[in-house]
């Protein structure tokens, strides 16, 4: 693990405290913690989460007996009719007679029950809505990460703004003060108007620039707030200061997204099981049915009204004999699904190593670079104190004095640009190696 002390950059980090006094200050883990509470894409793969246990328990539940109660009364105002042969009344055969059969009044009553032994597709469903769960669980982790990376850029860029707006600041008031030197240098006509025209002129730009800055400012604590689902009239204040402390190396833990992608192996494993079971198992259940039918004639003086029980209890079997060569081509498509499947997490897994490879590099570069600049700084910063001491005694020009500051203001830029990069690598190596939430 190595130590970057920015104690030695005295310059410029601890911005806008000051100023900013009066609103609370928001730090990055308070931003992070409110988007993951707030933001919309989390509470949307939450309620997925919902639905899949709620799912797994409705699939299940087909386990448990049905029990059905069923009523009916029909009125036949025609009785049905059914053909006799007269050759059961010893008439001659091929001859028959019409019969109506019945009584005008029937009800019936029943309760009728099924209870599941075994189904290939009951079982597969169950195995699917577990394994739904689990990747539903995955994908809220990944959006997560997501989104705390997200949140932490846009945190991130933003400082690094606030912080080029402050030294535009600085430029603006040592321009400003150049101005005014160089306008008592004109008035002792040490200086021509065009030495005046050439520093407002420097002002100007420096000014359009400070504008350009604050606009970009607040464009990306729009989008801070957007991810921390606070309204756009929020006030939002952040830290400035920048702190870099501590970099390290990182254990590559198992791939959210090779996660996910095994889980929808499993998924269509599963829907291959159960598709070959069915081809070879019978679906397997109990049935039973208690209930009494009723017959009634309404015709004096033969009226009566008789109830007769029926009750049974069965085993009932269900296998496909054969039934196109359907299951077959499900299954060859399920295969090649699989098949896909794996392809995939191969190319993730080549994706994640050389996404590490890339960001340990830009790691390494980022951090060599912050030292360069950091001394880059302390050397401009010592030209422009020379220069500016030349100008007020008049050895050097106005333009050597912009020219000075143009250059520390660039320096410093850069340096926390440097610093940004740093962070922003580092965590993407948090995120690839899947330790940014830890």
């Amino acid at each position: 693990m190595s130590y970057i002390n920015l104690k030695s950059a005295v310059l410029f980090i601890s911005l806008f405290v000051g100023t900013m006094s009066f609103a609370q200050i928001w730090t990055l883990e308070q931003c992070i913690d409110t988007a993951l509470v707030n933001n919309n894409a989390v509470k949307i793969l939450e309620n997925q989460n919902e639905i899949a246990l709620l799912k797994n328990k409705e699939v299940k539940a087909n386990l448990i007996p049905k029990v059905t109660a069923n009523g009916e009364y029909k009125y036949f105002v025609d009785l049905p009719y059914q053909l006799m042969p007269l050759s059961v009344f010893g008439g001659p055969d091929g001859q028959f007679k019409e019969a109506q059969f019945g009584v005008p009044h029937n009800i019936n009553g029943n309760l009728t029950i099924q209870i599941p032994i075994y189904s290939a597709k009951l079982y597969g469903a169950i195995d699917k809505t577990e394994i739904a769960i689990n990747t539903v669980d995955l994908q809220i982790q990944k959006t997560k990460e997501q989104i705390y990376f997200e949140v932490s850029a846009l945190y991130r860029n933003a400082q690094l703004l606030m912080n080029k707006e402050l030294f535009l600041e600085s430029s603006i008031s040592n321009t400003e003060k150049v101005l005014d030197n160089v306008k008592q240098l004109q008035e002792a006509l040490l200086a021509t108007g065009t030495d005046v025209k050439k520093v407002a002129l420097q002002l100007s730009i420096l000014n359009s620039q400070r504008d350009q800055i604050e606009s970009k400012t607040t464009q990306v604590l729009n989008g801070l707030k957007l991810y921390m689902g606070l309204s756009m009239d929020f006030d939002l204040a952040i830290d400035p200061l920048i702190n870099l402390t501590t970099t390290q190396t990182y254990d590559t833990k198992p791939s959210l997204e090779i996660g996910i992608n095994r889980f929808q192996q499993e998924l269509v494993t599963a829907d291959i099981k159960s598709l070959q079971k069915s081809r070879y198992i019978p679906d397997v259940g109990i049935v039973g049915y208690l209930g009494t039918n009723g017959y009634g004639y309404d015709v004096a003086p033969n009226d009566f009204l008789n109830f007769y029980p029926l009750s049974f209890v069965g085993l009932k079997v269900s296998y496909p004999l054969f039934n196109g060569t359907v299951t077959n081509k499900q299954i060859s498509q399920k295969r090649i699904e699989h098949e896909n499947l794996q392809l995939q997490e191969a190319t993730i897994v080549d994706k994640t190593n050389l996404g590490i490879y890339n960001a340990q590099e830009n790691l390494k570069v980022a951090l060599d670079q912050i030292e360069i600049r950091l001394a880059q700084v302390a050397l401009a910063e010592e030209i422009y104190s020379e220069v500016d001491l030349q100008h007020q005694q008049g050895i050097a020009s106005t333009l050597d004095v912009i020219q000075a500051d143009n250059e520390l203001r660039q320096t410093k830029q850069n340096y926390l640009t440097a610093v940004i990069e740093s962070i922003v690598a580092d965590l993407e190596l948090q995120k690839i190696t899947g330790n940014i939430l830890k």
